[in-house]
């Protein structure tokens, strides 16, 4: 999920910024933000959702969609116009 996630984040950035992906904003968006969401969502199951779990891996498992959704972008970038 974090694969789409980060990928449709690209896409949509650099529609709109015109393929400016070296900026600070790029990385906030794209991601740290999806990041960010996925320790949220792990904090939130642990904590206020008692029959939910937070775990570690899952969290590492949503930064791996994350750096593999931005390498996947990366590989198509010449074919996004």
């Amino acid at each position: 999920m974090y694969l789409g996630l980060a990928s449709i984040l690209i896409f949509e950035y650099r529609q709109h910024k015109k393929h400016n992906t070296n900026s600070l904003a790029f990385v906030l968006v794209c991601l740290i933000f999806p990041i960010f969401m996925g320790g949220i969502i792990e904090l939130m199951q642990e904590y206020y959702f008692p029959p939910r779990s937070g775990n570690l891996l899952d969290w590492i498992s949503d930064i791996a969609g994350v750096g593999l959704g931005w390498m996947v972008m990366q590989f198509i970038k010449p074919k996004v116009k």
